[in-house]
């Protein structure tokens, strides 16, 4: 494969033009229909919409699990179909609702995403994302057991752990799907500031689950039926998109 040398040398961007998106087994369901959006660096993106809009489908085409019908995607101005998926994935790091743990320590959780970071990277990681608040009360601290026959963790403590391994990995671009939703609004916030603080200069891209997770986002898209059907800030949509402020109810 004679993929193009990815450069690195800009800060990052994203660009979506045009792209169609279809799944082979809902040949009759276009999920992506035309979409266009420019993502520039140090800047955080939110995206709302119902289920099956096509919200996490734009994050799976960003990581190249699937390629686009017709349209672009570009990452630094290249176009992604060019580059070697790898070289992309190592970009980016996406967390999903359903947090990975496997059998192991919390801390070999972690460090999965990074085996190279030094104890004081992860002493950071552990700290900001409230990993060592809740491992202090263990035995074996951030060395427990976790997994089976290990310590039993709640949702949000595997949410905070998949975040962390995420972070540990320094990518330019973190994709958050529903990464938070077990955590209470209060608890995500704080986690959200670290994980701004954390991202400075980067790119986050996060798909809400309730509005409070990207209130804060530089613009908001409001996906529904495969498009772009408004975007803004938070303050914007809440006046001028009626479809915004109908998920902004359910979503309360």
């Amino acid at each position: 494969n004679n993929y193009l040398e990815l450069n690195n040398s800009d800060p990052i961007s994203i660009e979506f033009k045009n792209v169609d998106f279809t799944y082979h087994s809902r040949p009759n369901l276009r999920i992506i229909n035309n979409m266009s959006l420019k993502i520039n660096a140090n800047k955080f993106l939110g995206i709302v919409g119902r289920s099956g809009a096509g919200k996490s489908t734009l994050m799976q085409l960003l990581l190249r699990f699937y390629r686009q019908e017709s349209g672009t995607i570009l990452i630094n101005n290249q176009d992604t179909i060019l580059l070697n998926p790898a070289e992309i994935r190592k970009l980016i790091a996406y967390v999903p609702q359903e947090a990975s743990i496997f059998s192991g320590t919390i801390r070999s959780n972690i460090i999965f995403g990074n085996n190279e970071a030094s104890d004081d990277e992860i002493n950071e990681i552990i700290k900001i994302t409230g990993i060592e608040e809740f491992a202090a009360k263990l035995h074996d601290g951030i060395n427990a057991k976790i997994g089976e026959r290990g310590v039993r963790l709640s949702g949000g403590q595997k949410q905070r752990i998949a975040i962390a391994r995420a972070l540990l990995r320094m990518p330019q671009i973190l994709l958050l799907d529903e990464a938070m939703s077990a955590l209470d609004t209060i608890s995500e916030q704080k986690l959200l500031n670290a994980i701004k603080k954390i991202m400075k200069g980067k790119i986050i891209i996060s798909i809400a689950h309730r509005i409070s997770s990207i209130e804060s986002a530089d613009r908001i898209l409001v996906i529904d039926k495969g498009i772009v059907a408004a975007s803004g800030t938070h303050n914007d949509l809440s006046k001028n998109s009626e479809i915004y402020r109908n998920i902004c109810r359910e979503h309360s």
